[in-house]
This record gives structure tokens, C-alpha cells and sequence, in this order.
């Protein structure tokens, strides 16, 4: 659902026990507003739910370095 407004996505294994997922996008910085409202538009349907994140953060999510 979200894949549409973003570059790229990765899931991450969730930290701690307050979360049932975690995932990481690469939203380009024309698509914020609509990465935003997407992310809206699906808590609205999932009342039960929260959604949080946080950025712009570096991404080292989508880096592989050895």
C-alpha cells in the first residue's frame, strides 16, 4: 500500500516488545506529502492500531556495506 508512494521498503525486526512490525521506505523528497497521506488514510482504517515514524533519516537501511 505504501510501496506506490515510496522507492523502496525493507522489513527490520521489530525492537523490543511494543512492536509487531517495523519497516523502513526510501520515499524521494517529492513524495513526502503523499507518503504522509497514505500513511493516514490506512490508520484511519486501522482504529485499533498506531502508526508512528520518524524522518528524514540517512539511508542505511538500503545500504550494504561489507
Amino acid at each position: 500500500m505504501l510501496r506506490p508512494v515510496s522507492v523502496a521498503s525493507r522489513a527490520n525486526k521489530p525492537i523490543g516488545d511494543r512492536y509487531d512490525h517495523e519497516r523502513a521506505f526510501l520515499v524521494a523528497r517529492d513524495q513526502e506529502s503523499p507518503f504522509d497521506a497514505r500513511v493516514k488514510q490506512i490508520a484511519g482504517r486501522h482504529a485499533a492500531l498506531t502508526f508512528k515514524y520518524t524522518g528524514p533519516w540517512p539511508p542505511y537501511n538500503f545500504v550494504n556495506i561489507r
